[in-house]
Formats: structure tokens, C-alpha cells, sequence
């Protein structure tokens, strides 16, 4: 289990704290709830789930992760703003930090999107494009951990809350990056200090983990089935978990290392990802039968925010809002794709349902017949994606010398009938049975708790001996560089005139690397990377210096021009030479004047660890021939070129 804590430790008057769990969903949020006596075995009906949500008459366990923007009221959210057009569905999908091409198919999709807007009065809804995807999230998630603060108040009183120590447990996927998990992170733990205050002020611990969705889905699925519905566990038994959501699918591999009294598991493989869920048949019916209605060509698998692995297609499932007509044609379409059943009988599959979608213009609404058939096709490479999961993982067990006894699938899309059917029918083929869970809606949440209280200490919160517990940096990092000048963005004084290319740069220009409030672990390290180039000719010196910059200051990452008078600044100058790269460097000439120089790209790597900076300054030589002359992978070789560690108070 990985954690984060963006805060020390502090004393709270309560001695049972709270653990609130969240699930931020790409189509729907889970919360869920605790109280935990330490030295007490946390049961499952001890686990509060949330069921209180604004808008919301059904008591249902989860909330849409859909957020409004309008020119007209207040904004709108979660079942507020499930059917308005003008809703940003599926927020989490964006916070995923984008490729550069991912970026541009985004961006494509947004301009097709704007340009048609006022063409076809069945076109897309207008989509908010001054909020940043973290803005938005932020926006959504207070409305979110409101409910969640009236759900405990209303069990307990909001007085006990203030006085309460508070463990918030965010779950999110193992394919998020360093970047995307200090976006969620920062905005929750914004949020707390905002909507769950302690009183007095600062008594009363508040801290923020992460957690693996696969994880706390596994510690759920398995104690859950054992105890309501009588499967045995036993230790040393190898389980399967399989995560399948809206907009990815995931699966690990476990083994049983104490079920009684208990449980307690030891992930054995590497979580496998695929970008595939329900988002996936929604967005490949969307394209084939709403954009294109009449046109049934060849299934297209639409996948993630941007991208399509087959190459066929771009789309921004992240933000694709729909007008009125067309949230009814996949509401309807959601109905036949929940009903549909795996009957391969050519009765079955020739049964023809009818779906009325928009055609667009003034010609009226189009009445597409779809086939049993058809829509199964739809499913094949979401089907596809979990069989590749599966012998993944066989593949991963095999090296182990393991064999699963189960195969547990949770998550929205595991309740599809059709789907689960298909995969009972691989799980079977293979010797293994599978099993579906009851409660997969709030298995995540629920596991997320049961886990966080097996780990629970009085004094440090959530602690594991695999975990990583985390704290703000408590300073902004930077480094100097130059850049080309601009004279709307620089000053005359930091310009120069750079003698190989003839071009005019600026001086002392600030990037910005780590910034304050980012997560820094404690007990490992967390390390930040940036690039720096230099041109060298026979003339160029082999030794220099990069100037690092820290400042306490909370808005100091505002600051774009380094000046040595700046009280306000910490330097540390790294001293670095590169005499000992390989001399086979690749060269170019100068365009005019023909003169010979190499590009060398060193980078500049920070190492944090609570308050203590280690920068390196590196080459890495990518260019190796495999070992023994075969094709495999070119191993890189690390040249370290300067180094310089210190502490900051």
C-alpha cells in the first residue's frame, strides 16, 4: 500500500479517529466512513457507506463525477448535473497528465466541437474551457466531501468531528504518474484544512494517503465473499482481483498470508492496466451510431482521453458533452447494453432492438435498429482487453510458481451480465472460477478502510512496513536558465547574444521544478527531473555550474527572473564537468557558418527527503549496443557529472 500524509502528525483530544475513504470515479464517486478504536478489530458493519447525496432520492451508494458550468444560476453537480448538457463529465479522466499527442487529439476534438456548435442543433453542448481539469475536480470534490461531512455530523455531531483526529484515504489507479497523483492530492488536502477544521485550530490531526484502487478492491472483495457469502479462504491461497470501471480495467494477483482472525494479503505481481470500460463501448456506440447514424462500418474501439490504440479514430471521452437528444439515445442505450445476455443462439443474436438517436440538421430523429449481434461486437475489445489481463497475469504467477485458485471482479462494470458471463467463460477454460462481487460499487471505499485500520497507528496515522508515507515540501525548487528573449517577457538587462547561433537569448530566466505543498516522501525518495542543453565546440568549456534556487515564500513560483540580491532566496550552485561522457557524441553544424558543435542533454535530477535536497547533475548515454550484439532493449548508462546534498530549516 502506498501512502501520502501531507501533514506531520499532531495530537488529537479524541482518542478513536476517524477514516473517511475516497473513491473518485471516471463516472461516479464513492465515500465511506469510520470510526476506529485502536487495538479493536474494525468490522464491516462498522464501515458507514455514504448514501446521503444532494439531489438524490435512491439512497444509492455513489454520486456521478459530473460538475455544470452556467452563465445563468449556481453551478451544478452530481445528479444535478448528470442530464444537463452543459455538464464536464468524467473529470478524472483529465487529471491524467496528457502526451503531447494525447494533448493535441484533445485539443482537435475541442476545436470540431466549438466549430460545430452553432451548425447543428443537435451538436455537443458548449464545454467550460477556461477551467483547468484540476479547478474542475477541485470544484466537484467539494460538493462531494460536503456530503461526506454531513453524513458524519448527522451520526455524530459536527462538535465531534472538529475534535476528531481525521485519516482521509483517496484511492486511485496504479497507471497515475507522479504528477497526476500530486494534483488529486493537493486538492484534497486543500480542501480538508477548508471544510474539516479542527478545533482548536491545528489540534487535531488531518492527514491525506493515496492508495491503490486494486488494493483496497482486493482486501474487500476477499474478506466480503468469505464471510457473506462462505468462501473459503485459507493462507497460502493465490486470489485474482480485476478492477473494471468506466475507463480503465485493472488486475493483481494475491496471496493469503493470514485469513483468520485477520485477513491479511501479500500482492505478488505488478498491477496490469488496460484503457479499457464501459466509457469504451459508450464512446464506440457514440462515434458508429450517434455521429454516424445509418453508417455501420466497421467496429472502431474507441479508448483513453485522446488516443485510439487501433489508430482510427480521436475523441475526448474526458469532456464530450451531449445535448439533450443525444444523453437520452445512450441512456436508452445503457438499458440494452446492461440487459444484454451472452446467447450465442441465432435467434438471440438476430434480435433486433430499436434505438432513436439525432440525425442533425432539420431531418429529424433516425430510428437505428441494432442487432443482439452488433451490440456484443461492441463489447470485443473491452473482452479482449480483460483476456489479456488474465494471461498477464497466468504469465506473472507462472514465474512465482502460483496458480490462482479465483479470479474476483469488482467495479461499475462488473455488474454487465453479459460481460462477466464472457468472462466466467475465460476463467473456466483456464481451471479457475470467477467470482462477482455483491457490493461493487463501494468495494473500493470499503477496502480502503479495512485496510487503513490493519495499518492504523495512535501516533502516525496509516503506516505499513511497505509503505511510503509522505509530507509537503516545504519549499519551492527551482533551477536558472536561459531562454530566447522576448521582450514582452524579459527585461533589455537579461539579454545577450548567443555567438553560435547568432540569436539573441535572456539571462537568468527561473523554471520552476518542485513547488511548495508538492508530496515529498519521508522514508523513500522522491525525486523530481529536468533537462538542460548544451551546444559545445572545440572551444567550449567542459566544466560549468547550474545555479538551484529555494524559497519558503508561498507564492514564490511566481518569480520568472533570478536576482543574487533577492533576500528571499536560497542558492545552491552545483559545480558539474563532463569530461567523462563517451567523446562519440553526434555533431552538427552551424547552418552558416559551418561550425562543428555537439548537443548534450544533461539532467538535472532532485532528490527530496522531507527537508533534505540531494541535486545530481547526469548524462545519460542511451546509445549502448545490447549486450552479446543481440536486439533487446538498449540499457542507458548513468554518467554522474555533480552532485551536492544539503538541508534546509
Amino acid at each position: 500500500m502506498e501512502t501520502d500524509s501531507p501533514t506531520p502528525s499532531m495530537n488529537a483530544e479524541n482518542e478513536s479517529p476517524l477514516i473517511i475513504a475516497l473513491d473518485y470515479g471516471a463516472s461516479s464517486t464513492k465515500a465511506a466512513w469510520a470510526r476506529f478504536v485502536p487495538n479493536t478489530s474494525l468490522e464491516l458493519n462498522d464501515i458507514h457507506v455514504v448514501r446521503e447525496w444532494t439531489g438524490d432520492t435512491g439512497g444509492n451508494p455513489f454520486v456521478p463525477s459530473s460538475y455544470a458550468y452556467s452563465s445563468e444560476g449556481p453551478s451544478k453537480w452530481g445528479y444535478g448535473a448528470a442530464s444537463d448538457p452543459a455538464a464536464i463529465h468524467r473529470t478524472k479522466a483529465e487529471l491524467d497528465v496528457a502526451t503531447a499527442s494525447e494533448g493535441m487529439g484533445r485539443l482537435s476534438e475541442l476545436l470540431k466541437i466549438l466549430a460545430d456548435l452553432n451548425a447543428d442543433p443537435t451538436a455537443p453542448a458548449p464545454i467550460n474551457t477556461t477551467e483547468r481539469p484540476e479547478k474542475v475536480a477541485a470544484n466537484y470534490l467539494k460538493e462531494v466531501l460536503a456530503c461526506v461531512r454531513d453524513s458524519i455530523g448527522r451520526a455524530g455531531g459536527s462538535d465531534a468531528l472538529s475534535r476528531s483526529a481525521l485519516d482521509f484515504v483517496v484511492t486511485h489507479p496504479a497507471s497515475w504518474g507522479y504528477d497526476t497523483k500530486n494534483n488529486i492530492y493537493r486538492t484534497v488536502s486543500t480542501l480538508i484544512g477548508e471544510l474539516f477544521p479542527s478545533n482548536p485550530p491545528d489540534r487535531c490531526r488531518r492527514t491525506v494517503h493515496l492508495m491503490l484502487e486494486s488494493e483496497a478492491g482486493a482486501q474487500f472483495s476477499f474478506l466480503s465473499t468469505n464471510l457473506r457469502r462462505g468462501y473459503d479462504l485459507r493462507e497460502g491461497q493465490c486470489l485474482l482481483f480485476m478492477d473494471a470501471g468506466a475507463s480503465k480495467m485493472e488486475m493483481s494477483a494475491y496471496l493469503v498470508r493470514e485469513a483468520s482472525p485477520t485477513l491479511k494479503l501479500q500482492r505478488v505481481t505488478e498491477v496490469s492496466c488496460e484503457p479499457y470500460g464501459s466509457f469504451s463501448i459508450d464512446n464506440t456506440f457514440y462515434d458508429r451510431f450517434v455521429l454516424n447514424p445509418g453508417n455501420k462500418g466497421d467496429i472502431v474501439s474507441v479508448g483513453p482521453p485522446g488516443t485510439d490504440p487501433e489508430n482510427t479514430t480521436t475523441t475526448l471521452p474526458g469532456s464530450r458533452l451531449h445535448s439533450k437528444i443525444q444523453n437520452a439515445s445512450l441512456r436508452h442505450f445503457e438499458v440494452l447494453k446492461h440487459g444484454l445476455r451472452n446467447d450465442v443462439s441465432a435467434e438471440a443474436s438476430n434480435l433486433t432492438t430499436i434505438v432513436r438517436v439525432p440525425s442533425g440538421g432539420n431531418e429529424g430523429d433516425v430510428d437505428v435498429h441494432l442487432t443482439n449481434q452488433e451490440i456484443m461486437d461492441l463489447f470485443d475489445p473491452v473482452c479482449n482487453g480483460a483476456m489479456r489481463l488474465i494471461k498477464e497475469q497466468l504469465s506473472k504467477l507462472k514465474e512465482h510458481y502460483l496458480r490462482p485458485e479465483a479470479l474476483f471482479v469488482g467495479g461499475g462494470l462488473s455488474r454487465n451480465e453479459y460481460f462477466f458471463s464472457r468472462v466466467q467463460d475465460m476463467v473456466q477454460q483456464r481451471k479457475f472460477t470467477a467470482v462477482r462481487l455483491e457490493d461493487s460499487w463501494s468495494a473500493v471505499t470499503q477496502g480502503a478502510i479495512l485496510l487503513a485500520a490493519l495499518n492504523h497507528t495512535d501516533t502516525q496515522g496509516l503506516s505499513t512496513s511497505t509503505a511510503t508515507a509522505c509530507t509537503q515540501s516545504p519549499f519551492h525548487i527551482g533551477i536558472v536558465l536561459s531562454d530566447e528573449f522576448d521582450p514582452d517577457r524579459h527585461l533589455a538587462t537579461q539579454r545577450y547574444n548567443d555567438t553560435l547561433y547568432g540569436t539573441s537569448r535572456a539571462k537568468d530566466c527561473v523554471q520552476w521544478v518542485v513547488h511548495k505543498g508538492d508530496m515529498v516522501s519521508t522514508s523513500d525518495i522522491t525525486c523530481r527531473n529536468t533537462t538542460i542543453l548544451r551546444r559545445l565546440t572545440q572551444f567550449s568549456r567542459l566544466s560549468g555550474t547550474v545555479k538551484v534556487i529555494v524559497a519558503k515564500a508561498d507564492d514564490a513560483d511566481t518569480l520568472e527572473r533570478y536576482s543574487e540580491t533577492d533576500p528571499g532566496l536560497e542558492i545552491l550552485d552545483v559545480e558539474y564537468s563532463i569530461e567523462g561522457i563517451p567523446s562519440s557524441l553526434h555533431q552538427s553544424f552551424h547552418s552558416e557558418t559551418r561550425v562543428p558543435y555537439s548537443k548534450v542533454e544533461l539532467q538535472v535530477e532532485f532528490s527530496l527527503e522531507h527537508e533534505k535536497i540531494a541535486v545530481e547533475v547526469y548524462f545519460e548515454d542511451s546509445n549502448l549496443i545490447p549486450l552479446f550484439g543481440g536486439l533487446g532493449e538498449r540499457t542507458p548508462k548513468r554518467y554522474t557529472l555533480g552532485r551536492i546534498s544539503t538541508s534546509t530549516g
